[in-house]
């Protein structure tokens, strides 16, 4: 289950680059003359002069060999393995470390994605930021960013803005990403719109902000037309039995029972006889799940409300989106 190793939330544009800046500054990237492996501690190695350890497990990433091997053999063996495999790598890729510590490697010369530009565009597209979050994953990081460009009134008084998710590797970890967001400034819950999801290829930065740009235009368009749409009809759609319609939800996307008391809760604050307060039940209690469940309720929201369009039994939430 994937768990951030940091996360800031509730962030201005300032603290958000100010967040992704740092990043960048501690990104170094280093080739190395020698690996040692540590009899005291299995779980490290020493690189060069540096007297700080580091972890066994990405080093052997880079060397290409089984780190539970080399952790659990003899040292003699360990440090020949070691050796052998670094004769191998050591002119085609390079480690890179964050703030002294390595965290992964990439091939001799390979690029890498600046963050701060990544989020002025981010920032460009959604407007004046009025909240922002950012999780961290060591080599990656998920930001959540929403602005003033696209204000929504589904409800009276109940106000969702448009926003942007994107997921990006300064070092190419895994391919960036991104999909529209929503949030809902009443109790701050948001849903991603998972169907939108672009996923870039590129041979350049520059070729990535071009396609970044242009995705980030498409999905606030999307925001504002379908998601509007998809918004008010929720709110039109009666629900007789809004704790069996969800339930039923909760079934057919197997999402984890334990979270069905949370939600089940929520219920009882969102209730209006609605599609629309089903909905904000599970996104409302999605912020109190940890990351990965977040992330998956905030999807289901967004994906049960986009099937209201085929709606037509006020009864079964079942024939409703089946």
């Amino acid at each position: 289950m994937l768990r951030p190793t940091s996360t800031y939330q509730d962030m201005d544009a300032d603290g958000l680059m100010a967040a992704v800046t740092a990043r960048d500054a501690a990104i170094k990237v280093s080739k190395i003359k020698d690996i040692k492996v540590v009899g005291a501690h299995r779980q490290s190695v020493l690189i060069d002069d540096n007297p700080v350890p580091q972890p066994l497990d990405v080093v052997a990433k880079f060397l290409g060999a089984p780190a539970s091997f080399l952790a659990s053999s003899d040292l003699q063996l360990a440090q020949y393995i070691v050796d052998h495999q670094f004769k191998k790598v050591k002119d085609k890729k390079e480690l890179v470390f964050r703030n002294s510590r390595v965290v992964g490697h990439q091939p001799t010369g390979s690029y890498r994605i600046s963050g701060t530009q990544v989020v002025e565009a981010l920032i460009k597209g959604v407007g004046e930021v009025r909240r922002a979050n950012l999780a961290e994953f060591g080599g990656h990081v998920d930001i959540t960013l929403v602005g003033d460009k696209v204000t929504m009134k589904p409800k009276v008084g109940d106000i969702t803005e448009g926003g942007l998710r994107c997921l990006y590797s300064e070092l190419l970890a895994r391919p960036p990403q991104l999909e529209p967001y929503v949030e809902r400034l009443v109790c701050a819950n948001g849903m991603i719109c998972r169907d939108r999801l672009d996923v870039f290829t590129f041979e350049t930065m520059d070729k990535f902000l071009e396609q970044l740009n242009f995705s980030i235009e498409k999905s606030m368009k999307f925001v504002d037309t379908t998601i509007r749409a998809q918004l008010e009809k929720a709110v039109e759609t009666k629900i007789d039995h809004s704790e069996q319609a969800l339930r039923q939800i909760f079934e057919s996307n197997r999402i984890n029972p334990r979270l069905l008391s949370p939600t089940l809760a929520a219920l009882t604050v969102e209730e209006d006889g609605s599609a629309f307060g089903v909905l904000q039940a599970i996104t409302r209690a999605a912020n109190t799940a940890g990351y990965s469940h977040r992330i998956a309720m905030q999807e289901i929201g967004a994906r049960e409300m986009a099937r209201l369009e085929t709606v037509h039994c006020p009864t079964c939430w079942s024939t409703l989106t089946h």
